[in-house]
C-alpha cells in the first residue's frame, strides 16, 4: 500500500528534528513499513536541507520544496509538482488539521481518499488563544467544516474531541470518525521511573513549549518561597521572561533547552515529579510520556488532562491559578515516597492501556486498509 502523508502546514522534518521529536513522530510510519510493507511518501514544506533526512530514513520517500517557493505558492502547486507520487498513492493522509486543505486539493485532483488526523482540536486551540468570537476562531471553524466535507475519514486523539467535532459539524457522521490516541514509544521510557527518597526540596520536571498555553508564569509564581526546583525542558518566545521571573522570584530553575527523547528521559529521571499546568490541551504527548515513564504527575484540571489523571489516584489535579498550583505542589511535597510511587505506577498503567504504540500502529493500518479498499472498488 502506498500512502502520502502531508505534514502540518509550513512544517518539515527539520521542524521535528529541531524540536527533538523526529524519531518519535516517524516511529509509527517506520513500524508500519516494517510490519505491513507500507510505502510512505512525506509531503514536506522544507527546502533542500530535507535531503539529509532522505539519507537517514531510506525507507521513507520525501517530497520537499526543491524550488524554494514561498510556502503559499508551494502548497497551491502541490498537485502539479508531484503528479507521480499522488497518482500512485492509495491514500492521502494528513498529520494534523492545519494544512489539510492542501491534501484535499490533491485528493480531489487525483481521486484519492483523504484521511485527516487531528491530534489536537484546531478550533478549540484557536478559540483558547484568541477567543471564541475572534476572527481566528471563526476561520478555524469554517476551515474544519470545509475539510470535513472533503475527508473520507477523520481520526481524533480523544473521544471527547471526536464528539465535540461531530457536535460542531452535524453533517459529519459517526461512521467516518475514529478515535486514534496519541502513542508513546514504550521502549524509550524504560526502565520505569523510581521515585527518589523523599527530601525537603521537590524537583519538578516540565517538558513543552514556553508559551502562554503552558501557563509557566503562574507555575513560577506558585513556586516562590516553596522548597522546589524546576527542570524546564523546551524553548519558546517566553523563555527570556521566564528566566527573568525565576531570578526575580528566587525560584531555582534549570533551562535545558530542546532535547531528544532519550535526553528528556534522563533529565526527568533526576526529578521527583512531572507537572503540566497548561491553560488548555488536546491530548498532550509530554504528559503521556511522563505517565508511561511512571512519574507522579501534577496536571491542570482541564480537558485533555483530567481524562488521564484522577486526583489522588494516579496523580494530582490542580487549578491553573498561582494559588491552585501552590496547593497542588504543596500536596506533592507532603506526600510520602510510597504514595508518590503508587501514583506513578498507576499513571504508567493508564498510559500503557490508552497509548499503546502497537495498538495505534494496528488501528491506523486498519483505517488505511479500509480506505484503500474503498478506493480500489470505486476505481
Amino acid at each position: 500500500m502506498k500512502v502520502t502523508l502531508f505534514l502540518t502546514y509550513g512544517n518539515s522534518l527539520g521542524t521535528w528534528d529541531r524540536a527533538g521529536i523526529l524519531e518519535r513522530e516517524l516511529a509509527i510510519y517506520k513500524e508500519q513499513a516494517r510490519r505491513y510493507q507500507i510505502d510512505l511518501t512525506i509531503f514536506s514544506y522544507g527546502k533542500k536541507s530535507e535531503r539529509e533526512y532522505q539519507e537517514r530514513f531510506p525507507e521513507i520517500k520525501i517530497c520537499f520544496n526543491h524550488l524554494s517557493l514561498p510556502t503559499m505558492i508551494y502548497g497551491k502547486l502541490a498537485p502539479l509538482l508531484f503528479p507521480r507520487m499522488l497518482q500512485e498513492a492509495n491514500v492521502i493522509k494528513t498529520n494534523q488539521m492545519l494544512g489539510a486543505h492542501i491534501a484535499a486539493s490533491c485528493s480531489r485532483k487525483y481521486g484519492k481518499p483523504l484521511y485527516v488526523r487531528q491530534g489536537y482540536s484546531f478550533w478549540e486551540s484557536e478559540s483558547e488563544k484568541w477567543g471564541k468570537h475572534s476572527s481566528r476562531a471563526r476561520f478555524a471553524l469554517k476551515y474544519e467544516k470545509a475539510v470535513s466535507g472533503e475527508a473520507h475519514h477523520l481520526a481524533f486523539s480523544t473521544k471527547r474531541m471526536a464528539e465535540e467535532f461531530i457536535r460542531r459539524h452535524t453533517v459529519v457522521g459517526k461512521d467516518k470518525v475514529s478515535v486514534l490516541p496519541n502513542y508513546v514509544v514504550g521502549k524509550t521510557w524504560s526502565p520505569p521511573f523510581q521515585v527518589p527518597s523523599r527530601s525537603t526540596r521537590l524537583r519538578i520536571g516540565f517538558v513543552g513549549k514556553f508559551t502562554e498555553q503552558k501557563n509557566l508564569k503562574n507555575l513560577v509564581e506558585a513556586c516562590s518561597d516553596l522548597d522546589v526546583e524546576l527542570a524546564l525542558i523546551g524553548s519558546g518566545k517566553l523563555e527570556n521572561a521566564l528566566r527573568d521571573q525565576t531570578k526575580r522570584r528566587a525560584v531555582p530553575a534549570t533551562f535545558h533547552g530542546r532535547l531528544i527523547q532519550e535526553e528528556v528521559r534522563e533529565v526527568l529521571r533526576k526529578c521527583d515529579c512531572f507537572i503540566l499546568p497548561s491553560n488548555y490541551e488536546g491530548q498532550p504527548k509530554a504528559l503521556l510520556e511522563a505517565m508511561m515513564f511512571g512519574m507522579p504527575i501534577i496536571g491542570a484540571n482541564i480537558s485533555g488532562i483530567k481524562e488521564l489523571i484522577m486526583d489522588g489516584e494516579n496523580g494530582i489535579l490542580t487549578e491553573t491559578s498561582p494559588r491552585g498550583l501552590r496547593v497542588a505542589i504543596s500536596r506533592m511535597l507532603l506526600a510520602s515516597t510510597e504514595e508518590r510511587q503508587r501514583w506513578g505506577n498507576k499513571a504508567r498503567t493508564v498510559a500503557v492501556e490508552d497509548s499503546s504504540f502497537n495498538r495505534v500502529v494496528d488501528k491506523d493500518f486498519e483505517i488505511l486498509t479500509k480506505l484503500a479498499k474503498c478506493n480500489a472498488h470505486s476505481g
